[in-house]
């Protein structure tokens, strides 16, 4: 009956091309210049976005902060093609992951807590994109592959080797703490600069039922220098592996992650969300280990806090 108001048409692939530029400048007196530590009080942001068909789409960005000298302190490429006739998506450049419950990998930002949000309980358990902002730190860079091995079933494959800020301790010899604000306006601040090698290599698999999701992940990160970090030696190396799940149901989601660094110690995140007409209730449940650490992690509170 229905069939004489339905038209099926050829889909059009989506294309695009365009570019952002924002600059700006405080207009009040800033310390750091009246005393000479900082210079170029322009802040500039270039991106450009291009997509010829709905397969490939190529982002190019570069930024200098307010008070940096170097106009291109900060790049960033990313490129994304998926490869149809193989059950695949690649993505080359800079990117950002984020898994079960954030607890090893998550974007580099953090959830917005208000009435009504409920993205903290009904997030999806793989997600990943190109760079697209000028976040400098808590990204990928390399390479990932994402293949469907089943119509339920998906492998994700990735790498990233990254150069990033850090703070090292006086000989030199360890990383004291990571530096993440991505300013570079003073001799201090331009010491940090890319002190520190990081290497990752994960896999993640994901198994799709009616209503539940599965999946598990494995993360071997290598470091140029060892981590002392809030107190703990990390050493050089990590190892995190975590399983987690999400099912839904018409009246209820469940959603939960398990974590271990190093096989020894544990964060844990369980949510809740139960839905009924215009009744909603939600609740989580966490433990992190007060040694559990993921420099790529972002649990509900600060991940590796007592």
């Amino acid at each position: 009956a229905i069939l004489p108001y339905i038209i099926f048409e050829k889909r059009i692939k989506d294309s695009f091309l365009d570019y952002r530029v924002q600059a700006g400048q405080d207009l009040h007196d800033i310390r750091g210049y009246e005393e000479g530590d900082y210079e170029n009080p322009m802040f500039f942001y270039q991106r450009i976005r291009w997509q010829p068909n709905s397969n490939i789409q190529t982002t190019v960005l570069w930024e200098k902060d307010a008070g940096e000298q170097d106009w291109f302190d900060f790049g960033s490429f990313s490129l994304r093609h998926g490869w149809e006739r193989a059950n695949s998506e690649i993505q080359i450049g800079d990117y950002d992951l984020a898994t079960g419950h954030r607890l090893v990998f998550s974007s580099p930002y953090g959830q917005l807590l208000s009435i009504g949000n409920q993205i903290p309980f009904t997030q999806t358990q793989l997600n990943w994109r190109g760079k697209y902002s000028a976040n400098e730190s808590s990204f990928l860079r390399g390479a990932l592959w994402d293949y469907s091995l089943t119509e339920n079933t998906s492998l994700l494959l990735a790498y990233s080797n990254l150069h990033t800020d850090a703070t090292l301790t006086h000989d030199s010899s360890a990383v004291r703490s990571l530096y993440i604000s991505g300013y570079h306006r003073t001799e201090n601040e331009n010491g940090k600069k890319n002190q520190l090698t990081e290497r990752i290599y994960s896999g993640i698999v994901r198994h799709h039922f009616s209503t539940l999701e599965i999946g598990g992940q494995a993360a071997y990160s290598d470091y140029s220098l060892p981590l002392h970090v809030k107190d703990n030696d990390f050493g050089r190396n990590l190892t995190h592996l975590s399983a987690f799940y999400s099912q839904q149901t018409a009246l209820m989601q469940l959603q939960g992650e398990a974590a271990f660094l190093n096989g020894r110690f544990p964060a844990l995140q369980q949510s809740l969300l139960l839905k009924y007409e215009q009744f909603s209730y939600g609740a989580l449940f966490y433990y992190y280990h007060p040694d559990y650490w993921s420099f790529h992690g972002r649990g509900f509170g600060e991940i590796s806090e007592p």
